[in-house]
């Protein structure tokens, strides 16, 4: 008896996991506004959030269906919009990193912004006995890398955690996908923020930490807990390490993808119309639905009967 029991439990398991079409719990497709200003074009402008695991690099017409009034849309388009990306590079410049590790990191620092070819806005940090904002959030990458250029150790301190939430609640105010880069020997004196400060607020605003350490690094382990909690990732400081880092950024800070649909409507009755957008790609599923009023101005006229008689002298 007891082994036909565990013989069922692990059919019905193994069922589970192979139905099709699986929904993922929480929306992926999101509507965002419904424009008729270009009546009767209607735009709807909405984004796909990524579930966890889930790669999904770009969307196009195949992955939507459009339902107006329960009736199927043949004639749409779909656009992919350009997602703003904001990034916090945290540089260690205290004397508790060696001199040749320091320089290390800051030149993998100005290749990681110099391979980014511009596609992200940085802000720049150093943290030693304080945190100092070295450049606002900008695209310029010839202004940051002649800052991170001239940048020198100095400091008894190393305020890290401190300098995390700062970079944490800057880039919470920040619309768009955001991560910190976060560059040390991992080791921390002085700050008033604990890891669980940094970790809660950078879980509430999606924001991974991705770590560099450089070689043998003996506090490697408490940023990778960091880096492993906030979804990022930890990298050491050995050849080929940018480019590993912006194929990871690439491939991971993407959690919501922005679309446009456009089609005409045929309906003209000054009413509100449900319009549904369903999404599909491989193995997920979703759907949301919105609702607009097709108002139009009619075309108006005026009789006149009055119009004066006019006698044309010959």
């Amino acid at each position: 008896m007891k082994q036909q029991l565990t013989y069922a439990v692990v059919v019905v398991v193994t069922v589970l996991l192979y139905i099709p079409g699986v929904l993922f719990a929480g929306p992926i497709v999101s509507i965002e506004r419904i424009s008729v200003d270009l009546f009767p074009e209607i735009t709807i402008k909405g984004v796909i959030h990524k579930p966890e695991g889930i790669q999904i690099s770009t969307i196009g017409r195949e992955n939507f269906a459009i339902v107006e009034d329960n009736t199927h849309i043949n004639d749409f388009t779909v656009n992919s919009l350009d997602t703003d990306t904001y990034i916090a590079l945290c540089i260690d410049a205290s004397k508790s990193i060696s001199k040749k590790n320091f320089l290390r990191l800051k030149k993998i620092a100005i290749n990681i912004i110099k391979r980014s070819k511009g596609n992200y806005t940085f802000i720049v940090y150093k943290f030693n006995d304080e945190v100092v904002t070295l450049a606002p959030f900008s695209k310029d990458m010839t202004n940051y890398i002649e800052i991170i250029e001239s940048l020198q150790q100095h400091g008894k301190r190393t305020k890290l955690y401190n300098c995390l939430f700062a970079a944490t609640e800057e880039l919470a105010r920040q619309k768009g996908e955001k991560s910190i880069i976060l560059l040390t020997d991992g080791k921390d004196e002085g700050s008033f923020m604990f890891p669980d400060d940094v970790v809660n607020n950078a879980r509430e605003h999606t924001i991974p930490i991705f770590t560099i350490v450089p070689e043998r690094c003996s506090k490697a382990a408490a940023v990778s807990r960091l880096s492993k909690i906030t979804k990022g990732k930890l990298f050491v400081a050995t050849a080929g390490v940018e480019e590993a880092v912006i194929n990871v950024l690439q491939s991971r800070m993407l959690h919501t993808i922005p679309f446009e649909i456009t089609f005409k409507t045929n309906k003209h009755d000054d009413a509100i119309h449900p319009i549904e957008v369903q999404f599909k790609h491989k193995g997920i599923q979703d759907n949301d639905t919105g609702y607009a009023k097709y108002s139009f101005q009619k075309n108006t006229y005026t009789i006149h009967t009055d119009l004066p008689f006019v006698v044309l002298a010959g």
